[in-house]
This record gives structure tokens, C-alpha cells and sequence, in this order.
């Protein structure tokens, strides 16, 4: 049968030019769309021209088909990539990131993951941010958005520098000491063969000498000493300022307990030496903790280490002292005592006892010595020999000696009520000397004691 050929009607109607042509209803709605899709491709090009990144596109065989740069120099020639799947161009380390990431964008995710590149001028950083492109919800690949973040990873370095080095010294401060201290007792865990220690510095009347001679000079003091302790170590040891005057040596690898000592002596000998632009002459006192069973953290470590170094102190400054559990002991019990002789000063559990004092030529009375006793309600009496000292390193020496005040002033006023003599004399000379002759001023009289002038 033979093909029947179409009219000029019907080719008129069956013509995309023709039935597009003239101002018909047709004409008019392609001519809207071709403008706002050049409007939309406006806005995509200005968008683009506008981000500081790469932008590549990769189909779903991981194929470049197209990419986008205004700003960021290409590491490759388009020839290099287009076509080309991601494996073949990025090589296999940069691939074994990709893969995953890719998977998972193709499950309609947002995947972001960062990467180094050796160029000629030294080694950049690049962070890739793959989202997932998808046409009537198939997957078609994904857009791959690469951003050169070179100066923030610097900064990011720089702070957490900042946040583990002191910045007097340049030394490793206490978080960073802390960690590779947890690290050292991991491996001491699986390496019982050997043993390890650490030793917490602190320079003797170090404050003193530092408002003596100037917080600039002090600095210069604390470089000296972290250099000297830095230079009897060895690379993989760690010397750390842990605070104002205090440092601490991490070291590893030692045979036996007399090794340990044998680096004790070492390092208390060069410590005990002239410092400064003014040689001045420090000592050092010095705790020193082996690390061994039980010991888990290095919270645990660091406060035998500080238990070590008060022993130290309390012996001799200029002396070191290896931890012992009774040091711990010891600690509790002073902070029970401490805590304890607080409390009696609030409840007024402390007693005051007198003792005449004599004139020899004469043999008589010409005043009396108050003396303060603690009577502790579960532990009897203790000597003033044992508290004395805990009140002195809590800081309520001054509260102790006003209370003792304060009962030697209802104590007087009762015997005057009595109508018994005592010379007030002596008491007062005492009491307008060192810090109290201010608060002494206006104390006798508000308790309606009259002394003498």
C-alpha cells in the first residue's frame, strides 16, 4: 500500500517552527521559559563565580563531567580528569576516602572529609563536601564542593598549641603532661619489665624572689630551669610546667629503683644552682613517684607526687623524697585536722589556759601567758606542736589568734568584775605590735576591757 503524503495543512501543524512561529499562544509561553531559564542560569553562573571553591561533578560511575573554578587554580588540566573516574585521577589514598563518602551520598546523604596535598610549595589542606544529585529521585552522582583550608587548619593547630605549651617556658603545661603521663602508665601496663617515675619540681621561695626582682626576670628564671631539666633528658622524656613554680619530669625506661635515684640526684644537683641575669641562688624541693601497681590515672600519680614533694618540704627545702603510701595517710589525716580545727573555731571547742609570768628579783606576779589547747571531742588533747603547724599552712593562724583574743578579754573583764588586779600593761604593748595593731585598737574596748596606755 502506498504511503499517503500529508498536506500543507498538516505539515503546517506538525512543524515545531511553524507552530512556534507567528504571536501565538504557543510562541509566547516558549519565549517566558527561555527567559527565566537564562534568568536561572544568570543566577547559577553568578552564584558560582561568587564561591571561593572547586566544584566538580561526577556522574554515577564516578566520572567527571564537569567542573567549575573561579578563584582556585586547578591541580590538574581539565584533559587530566573529564572523563575520567575518581580512582584514576585522585589515586588510591584519596580514592579509600572517597569510596565510603561516595556510598553514602548515594543513599541521599551529605558527606564531608578533609585530605592533604604536597604541592611544590609545601603541603595544603583541602576539605571535600559531596551532596547527592538526584533527577525524578534517581541518583545521577554527586557534587563534589573542594575548598582549600590551608590557614584555618594553621590556626586550629596554633590554638591547640597554645593550649597544651606554656608560654613562659614553650614546654608541654599540665593537660599535655597529663596526657602523655596516661599514655606512659598504659605502657608500663603492657611492659611490667620496666619501670617509670616522674618528679615534681618546685623552686623553693619562688614567689619571694619573683617580687623581688620582677615578673620579667622571673621569667627568664623559669626558661633557665626548664632548659636544665631539658637537657638531662632524653628526646622521648617530658618535662612539663605544671604551674607558677612547679615542674614535672615524665621519664621511661628505667631498669631499677636505683636508676630512678640516680636521675633524682641529677636532676636536685643541677636545679641547686645560680638563675638569671643576676646568678641569683635557687633550691629545689623535690616528690618523686615510681609508677607502678596499682597506680591507674594520672590524677593518682600527680597527687603522690605533690604528698612526695610536701614530705620534702617539711624535712628540708632543698631535699627530695620518694612517695610512700603513708605519705597519703598522712595527707588524709592533716586534711581531717584541718577540716576538724575549723570547726572548733565556729563551735568554740578550742580552751585557753593561762600561766603566771614571774619576775625573778622580785617573785612576783607581773602577768600572765594565755596558751590555746584544743581539747578534740574524739581525739583528747592535742598538742598545740600538731595543729599549730595545720593552722599556719590553712591560713587561720590570724582567726586563731583573734579568738584566743577574744577569750583573754571575757577572761579580764570577769576577774575585773571580781575586783581582781591585773596588769592589762603587757597585753596591750603585745597586742599594737605586727598585724593585729589595727583590729587591737577598737577589740579591748568593744569587750569592755579598759587597757592601760
Amino acid at each position: 500500500m502506498r504511503k499517503r503524503e500529508m498536506t500543507e495543512k498538516e505539515k503546517s501543524c506538525s512543524s515545531p517552527e511553524k507552530s512556534q512561529g507567528g504571536n501565538g499562544p504557543f510562541r509566547e509561553e516558549f519565549e517566558k521559559l527561555r527567559a527565566a531559564l537564562a534568568q536561572c542560569e544568570a543566577k547559577l553562573h553568578a552564584l558560582l563565580q561568587a564561591m571561593p571553591d572547586l566544584v566538580f561533578v561526577l556522574d554515577k560511575d564516578q566520572r567527571f563531567v564537569s567542573y567549575h573554578t573561579s578563584l582556585v587554580p586547578l591541580l590538574y588540566p581539565p584533559s587530566a580528569f573529564l572523563g575520567k573516574r575518581h580512582g584514576e585521577v585522585m589515586g588510591p589514598e584519596l580514592d579509600a576516602l572517597f569510596q565510603p563518602a561516595f556510598e553514602k551520598v548515594r543513599r541521599g546523604e551529605i558527606v564531608e572529609y578533609s585530605y592533604p596535598h604536597l604541592m611544590k610549595e609545601g603541603r595544603r589542606w583541602f576539605a571535600v563536601r559531596l551532596s547527592p544529585w538526584f533527577v525524578d529521585e534517581e541518583f545521577q552522582g554527586v557534587i563534589a564542593v573542594v575548598r582549600d583550608i590551608t590557614n584555618e587548619r594553621a590556626m586550629q593547630e596554633q590554638i591547640a598549641l597554645q593550649a597544651t605549651t606554656d608560654a613562659v617556658t614553650g614546654l608541654p603545661n599540665r593537660v599535655l603532661f597529663r596526657d602523655r603521663l596516661t599514655q606512659a602508665i598504659y605502657r608500663r601496663a603492657r611492659h611490667p619489665q620496666t619501670l617509670a617515675a616522674v618528679f615534681y619540681v618546685d623552686l623553693d621561695r619562688f614567689k619571694i624572689l619573683n617580687e623581688a626582682v620582677g615578673h620579667d626576670e622571673g621569667d627568664i628564671i623559669l626558661r633557665e630551669v626548664g632548659a636544665q631539666l631539658s637537657a638531662l633528658l632524653r628526646p622521648e622524656d617530658t618535662v612539663a610546667r605544671l604551674g607558677s613554680d612547679e615542674f614535672a619530669v615524665l621519664a621511661e625506661g628505667f631498669d631499677s629503683l636505683a636508676d630512678i635515684t640516680r636521675m633524682a640526684d641529677r636532676l636536685h644537683a643541677a636545679l641547686n644552682k645560680p638563675y638569671g641575669t643576676e646568678a641569683l641562688h635557687l633550691t629545689a624541693s623535690m616528690g618523686v613517684v615510681v609508677i607502678q601497681d596499682p597506680i591507674t590515672s594520672s590524677a593518682q600519680v600527680l597527687r603522690d607526687a605533690e604528698a612526695a614533694l610536701a614530705a620534702a618540704k617539711r624535712s628540708a627545702r632543698g631535699k627530695y623524697s620518694f612517695f610512700v603510701p603513708t605519705m597519703h595517710e598522712e595527707a588524709l589525716r592533716t586534711l581531717a585536722l584541718e577540716n576538724d580545727l575549723r570547726r572548733a573555731l565556729e563551735m568554740g571547742q578550742l580552751a585557753v589556759y593561762y600561766q603566771p609570768v614571774v619576775e625573778n628579783s622580785t617573785r612576783s606576779v607581773v602577768g600572765l601567758e594565755a596558751l590555746v589547747r584544743w581539747p578534740h571531742p574524739v581525739r583528747g588533747m592535742i598538742s598545740p606542736s600538731e595543729f599549730i603547724p595545720v593552722a599556719e599552712e590553712a591560713g587561720l593562724v590570724c582567726e586563731l589568734d583573734l579568738w584566743v583574743f577574744e577569750q583573754v578579754c571575757w577572761q579580764v573583764r570577769e576577774w575585773e568584775g571580781r575586783s581582781q588586779a591585773l596588769a592589762q600593761r603587757p597585753w596591750w604593748s603585745i597586742l599594737q605590735m605586727g598585724d593585729f595593731s589595727r583590729p587591737c585598737a577598737t577589740f579591748w574596748p568593744a569587750r569592755g576591757c579598759k587597757p592601760t596606755a
